[in-house]
């Protein structure tokens, strides 16, 4: 093997090398990004927790209303219309509270699968640099398989064409 291919293995290898350090970088960005549809949906559950909360303490706030209007006008709070108002105020609260739980799990699940679909798409992107370097360096070296070198016996090629000239009048001959 000659200088040449050498030189171009050596080329090819270099490329090579520089694209997987490119992929290395981007999937490190994708991992990043995954890091961070992790935490977005974590905050975004925090905010449905806190709005679950939040309905609870209304549930709390409007027993208590109810409650003491119904004291106040010598009313057991907990019969008739006032326990009906209660009961009401309840059901809705649970089904608000119910519902922020249930969004607070979908957007837990929601970032996850973001952060897998970031993952994964880093991993390819290694895979698809490490194939491509493979087969960078392995072509380089076919490639300058196929050139050859000089003559074994250390002579000089010679031939190929011959000058010929052309006169006005269409005759060819040698210069």
């Amino acid at each position: 093997m000659g200088i040449e291919a050498i030189a171009a293995v050596a080329l090819s290898a270099a490329s090579a090398v520089s694209g997987v350090i490119q992929a290395r970088t981007e999937a490190a960005g994708l991992m990043a990004q995954a890091t961070q549809a992790r935490l977005v949906a974590n905050q975004r559950a925090l905010e449905a927790r806190e709005e679950g909360v939040a309905a609870l303490q209304r549930i709390v706030r409007t027993n208590a209303t109810i409650n003491a209007r119904a004291g106040a006008g010598g009313i057991d709070p907990f019969s008739g219309s006032a326990g009906k108002l209660m009961e009401f105020a309840m059901g809705q609260g649970a089904l608000e509270f119910y519902s922020q739980r249930d969004a607070q799990t979908i957007e837990k699940r929601t970032g996850e699968l973001q952060a897998q679909q970031y993952k994964q798409q880093a991993r390819g992107l290694m895979t698809g640099a490490l194939i491509s370097a493979v087969t960078k360096v392995a072509g380089a070296g076919l490639n300058a398989g196929l050139l050859g070198g000089p003559p074994a016996s250390g002579g000089y090629v010679s031939g190929g064409m011959t000058a010929v000239r052309a006169d006005m009048g269409g005759n060819v001959g040698p210069i």
